[in-house]
């Protein structure tokens, strides 16, 4: 049973995660709050894709700029363990070109000097 739940989660992630990830990058720039910021990087995440399918368990979209690519994510915070994972990613050039897309990676704890953590912060009070 527990196999053929995991294995319809997969398949959802698979065939939903990238149309998701491309619906919310088309979606009003407003719902995107900058978090963070470096020299080369400007991280942001979609203030309305903010869900949680359980009770220690949050889900939001992010994105990283930098100058020649865009990096948008689905990503999954648990917030009971504080560790992240990335569900869906996909990344495009500047001029929109698909250059490299994931699904699911294996959990993570949260650095404490990262962008995720912030997102922590901000999604689990």
């Amino acid at each position: 049973m527990l196999k053929a739940k995991l294995l319809i989660l997969f398949i959802s992630i698979g065939i939903v995660g990238p149309f998701r990830i491309q619906a919310y990058s088309a979606q009003n720039e407003e719902n995107w709050e900058l978090i963070d910021e470096t020299n080369t990087e400007s991280y942001y995440y979609d203030t309305k894709s903010v869900v949680r399918p359980s009770k220690d368990i949050v889900q939001a979209m992010g994105k990283i700029i930098t100058e020649s690519q865009e990096k948008t994510d689905l990503i999954e915070i648990n917030c009971e363990f504080k560790e992240f994972r990335i569900l869906y990613s996909i990344t495009h050039t500047a001029d929109g070109k698909t250059i490299e897309q994931e699904s699911p990676l294996e959990w993570e704890l949260i650095d404490e000097e990262s962008a995720s953590a912030i997102l922590f912060e901000l999604l689990c009070r």
